[in-house]
């Protein structure tokens, strides 16, 4: 501030101080130990087991919507604590009854208006024309 210098100096031993350039510190090492060639043996069999599950169900028309993400969707409600995996699967095939039976009564909308592709129109059509899909008028008026 008087003009001598002294507040140039001041200001470099700061920004010294804040630039630390030091090389950045190596990561720690995990101290997970690797698993054994048992362990990874048994592991890929369970992961093809699982990849052999799935395309089964998915050849077979069994329910293709993903459990994890049903049980996520139940546990949006905060009120909700665990869901145990037999009710979500009910869960999951109700909502996959559900939309297929959506889907087909807009699709035969759209068909008798001479179309194959099912537009917003056909939904709302076929909420409209079933009693006991009025709970979605607030979402499909």
């Amino acid at each position: 501030g008087d003009g001598d210098g002294d507040d140039v100096q001041e200001d470099d031993k700061t920004n010294a101080s804040i630039s630390n350039n030091s090389p950045p510190k190596a990561k720690k090492q995990s101290k997970r130990p690797k698993a054994s060639p048992e362990h990874r043996e048994r592991l890929l069999a369970q992961l093809a087991r699982g990849r052999e599950t799935a395309r089964k169900n998915r050849e077979s028309g069994a329910c293709a919507l993903p459990l994890r993400n049903i049980k996520r969707i139940m546990r949006l409600n905060k009120d909700v604590g665990i869901v145990q995996n037999e009710a979500a699967i009910l869960v999951q095939f109700a909502a996959e009854l559900f939309t297929k039976k959506f889907a087909n009564q807009s699709f035969k909308t759209a068909q008798e208006k001479g179309r194959d592709c099912i537009k917003y129109e056909d939904v709302a059509e076929a909420r409209a024309a079933s009693a006991q899909l009025s709970f979605l008028e607030p979402l499909i008026p």
